[in-house]
């Protein structure tokens, strides 16, 4: 929910992902308990290319938007370097 839709807009505002039908981005959000994980991969044709993993826990001392942005600049981070790495 507010997890996935705040960081797919948090990864659009800090930097353009060039939309093609031969790269993919796949992000997958996973929520044990108060600890979050994205799963963040590149697909070239049917090629994985790239994957890693963000993690963290969530604290009920900040909010939900914020946790979700802090994830969402991480894995916008992973996604920068790989691009520069090509």
């Amino acid at each position: 929910g507010i997890f996935k839709r705040t960081i797919q807009k948090e990864i659009q505002r800090y930097g353009k992902i060039i939309k093609g039908a031969d790269w993919k981005i796949i992000i997958s959000v996973y929520q044990d308990g108060n600890h979050i994980t994205l799963d963040i991969s590149t697909q070239y044709h049917d090629n994985i290319k790239h994957s890693a993993e963000v993690n963290d826990t969530y604290k009920p001392s900040i909010s939900k938007e914020f946790f979700a942005k802090r994830l969402g600049v991480q894995a916008y981070k992973k996604i920068r370097s790989w691009a520069t790495k090509q």
